[in-house]
């Protein structure tokens, strides 16, 4: 009976495990230069460096152009589902109670930490959440184009009844950003751009996105 036990136990732990490696973000030097096309042709050829995580149906890309400017593009495919009319913006959320486990860091100790819950899924019903020392400036309300701009310590993506999947966190400072959600063919993307001098609305011209000026 005790080995019985024993068998029983680690067959779920060794399919846990299987499951946890299935659902990991894996690192990958090219993949993001699939993603060029989301900046103009003017700040193409100035990208200093990139870098991809990826699992099935996802890539988060983390791009670095003109020495100071950093642009996340995280793509969920097969993501249609997602309304970018019922994405909804909240401020002073208190994000301390954020669970990771079962869970992983993206870029720990660097300029933006991402926590992605592993079993986290794209609600129909979005929410990004700015915590107590964030603040929206701005709102960019388009037809195909839904997002923020504003100063950002923490936020996180959470599901209609306010349950956070995923934490973006800025550990050393904050930063001026721009958050943005759209859709393209079958695919979702979250773009958050974030200049190091802070002139993140100048920058939005950077940007390849005709829906903007929609």
């Amino acid at each position: 009976m005790k080995y019985r036990f024993v068998i029983i136990l680690l067959s779920i732990l060794i399919l846990s495990s299987c499951e946890f490696s299935q659902k990991r973000y894996k690192p990958d030097w090219d993949k993001w230069k699939n993603y060029k096309w989301i900046l103009n042709k003017n700040v193409r050829n100035n990208i200093n460096s990139g870098f991809t995580l990826y699992k099935k149906n996802a890539n988060f890309n983390l791009i670095r152009y003109n020495e100071n400017n950093q642009l996340v593009i995280w793509e969920f495919k097969h993501h249609n589902y997602v309304s970018i009319d019922s994405i909804n913006f909240f401020e002073n959320i208190d994000l301390s109670n954020f669970i990771l486990y079962p869970g992983q860091t993206f870029n720990k100790e660097d300029i933006l930490e991402t926590s992605v819950r592993i079993n986290s899924d794209l609600d129909i019903d979005l929410h990004l959440n700015l915590n107590s020392d964030s603040k929206i400036y701005e709102y960019i309300n388009k037809d195909k184009v839904k997002g923020i701009i504003g100063k950002v310590s923490q936020m996180s993506l959470s599901d209609e009844t306010g349950y956070h999947q995923v934490l973006f966190d800025f550990p050393i400072r904050s930063y001026n950003v721009a958050t943005l959600f759209f859709k393209r063919d079958d695919s979702f993307f979250i773009l958050i751009l974030f200049p190091d001098d802070g002139l993140v609305k100048d920058k939005l011209k950077d940007l390849n996105l005709p829906e903007l000026n929609e």
